[in-house]
């Protein structure tokens, strides 16, 4: 019988696939991200101090965590090994580093996973043109369907007190051009909780652009689309309030930390943004070495770190972005390997 060798380290960033990258919400050293199928937490100042999470059979393309830091959520590319090329969503239980629940239902690749703010609800989202959202503590689909293109961002705003028992979730998905503002409401007569749609309305002259990542601040929904530029939607009138060109070869991470967004490209550039409605400034700016394709704040924004497409890990100040390398990596096909 063959020996099975296990793996023990892992150094640097494989970079393929988005936002991949997360900082545990209330434990600032720790960092969570994929690679290949397996899922590492790391200490950022003691890299040596990995653990790591093993459940999926193909390589892991989307990643979140709650915000309380109690559980976090992975999806796969299409198993090779079970029919339908079926691309599982596995939540973990953080604190036990074990799984928690697997949910079944998107194929070929996950494309989004998002926790709810109150980590009750979990959205997802397929190559297989296909979104779910499922109650984590019972495990039950809340809402499905087949949409008419694949939906890359599916986004969760404020939680809606409605003054009883069960609140009221907002819920932003994209589809290629098209925006949507969903409210989750809980519905008596069928005691469960039912969505309701509203298109964003756009100017006459239409605006063609694909929305790739996003945050909800405020009663705004803002997003980064594959032509470079900063969308800013109201989720109160559903309307666009304005675009704004940041960077080249596409927007691909926007993350919020404190009144300030910090937003990614393809070109490699950082950029710290703040503003309100449609007046936005960039306040400082950083190009990296190669495209961005995650981007995280720390739990005491004191620091962003960034991965990129060439397989390296970059801690910034969010001060002044200034940018220090963290690891490296490659990221092809390893060839030869030599001690000295």
């Amino acid at each position: 019988m063959s020996a099975v060798v296990e793996l023990e380290h892992f150094c640097g960033y494989g970079g393929k696939h988005l936002n991949t990258a997360r900082y545990h919400p209330s434990e600032a050293e720790t960092l969570i991200y994929s690679a290949a199928s397996a899922i590492i937490i790391e200490n950022v100042n003691d890299p040596h101090k990995q653990q790591f999470l093993r459940g999926h059979d193909a390589e892991v393309s989307a990643l979140d965590i709650s915000l309380n830091g109690k559980l976090v959520a992975s999806g796969q590319l299409g198993s090779p090994f079970r029919k339908g090329a079926v691309a599982p969503v596995v939540v973990w239980d953080f604190d036990n580093r074990s799984k928690y629940i697997e949910f079944n239902g998107l194929s070929h690749s996950v494309l989004c996973v998002k926790f709810s703010p109150d980590g009750r609800f979990l959205v997802a989202t397929g190559a297989s043109q296909m979104i779910y959202v499922w109650d984590v503590s019972t495990g039950e689909v809340v809402y499905n369907r087949r949409t008419e293109s694949p939906c890359f961002l599916a986004v969760w705003g404020p939680i809606i007190d409605t003054g009883g028992r069960y609140p009221s979730y907002q819920l932003c998905t994209t589809y290629d051009a098209q925006v949507f503002v969903h409210t989750m409401s809980f519905d008596i007569k069928t005691m469960c909780y039912v969505l309701s749609t509203d298109p964003v309305q756009f100017p006459p002259a239409g605006l063609q652009r694909k929305h790739i990542c996003g945050v909800v601040v405020g009663d705004f929904l803002i997003t980064g689309t594959s032509a470079g530029d900063l969308c800013v939607f109201s989720t109160k009138s559903q309307v666009f309030r304005t675009a704004l060109p940041v960077c080249n070869n596409g927007v691909t991470s926007i993350t919020q930390s404190g009144e300030m967004l910090y937003v990614a490209g393809g070109d490699g550039r950082v950029k710290a943004i703040r503003g309100y409605d449609t007046q936005w400034d960039v306040l400082s700016e950083n190009v990296l070495e190669a495209g961005v394709t995650a981007l995280t704040p720390s739990a005491d924004g004191a620091e962003l770190v960034a991965g990129t497409r060439n397989g390296k890990f970059w801690r910034l100040l969010t001060s002044d972005l200034t940018a220090t390398l963290q690891s490296a990596s490659h990221t092809g096909e390893g060839t030869d390997v030599s001690f000295c």
